[in-house]
């Protein structure tokens, strides 16, 4: 597949992840969309990005022994992978944390939602900061 020049797939700490996508997604043309692809990402078939979703796959260790910046010379970053099931609706603006591993086929993230825990079923709709189930799909 050919990625245009709007999405962007970020590697930003000199690991590269396996990146996988399936058939039928769209919002490729969708400004600022990006993926940080530090971890693993695994994307479904007929999955919906819109308008500057970010996906993050990494985070920095922040203990109070030394800086954020000496621990992440020395240790790096925690490394997340994420799988993103089939039929999934990111809303414009929505942010999905690395501590969220797997989001199920049809979840719905709501506009301007900051996702920071795996949906728990199909077809969930989550919404807030910090996004919070608020209903399901209907039939």
């Amino acid at each position: 597949f050919e990625i245009p020049f709007s999405f962007m797939i970020r590697t930003p700490h000199k690991r590269k992840g396996n990146f996988k996508i399936g058939n039928g997604c769209s919002g490729w043309d969708a400004p600022s969309v990006t993926l940080d692809n530090t971890g693993d990402i695994e994307i479904g078939n007929d999955v919906i990005f819109t308008n500057e979703v970010i996906i993050y796959t990494h985070e920095h260790y922040m203990s109070r022994k030394s800086t954020i910046m000496e621990q992440t010379k020395k240790n790096g970053v925690k490394i997340s992978h994420i799988k993103i099931g089939n039929d999934v609706y990111f809303g414009s603006r929505c942010m999905v944390m690395p501590s969220v591993t797997n989001i199920p086929t049809g979840t719905v993230i709501a506009a301007g939602a900051i996702l920071t825990k795996n949906p728990t079923g199909e077809y969930e709709i989550w919404a807030g900061i910090p996004a919070k189930k608020i209903g399901e799909r209907n039939e």
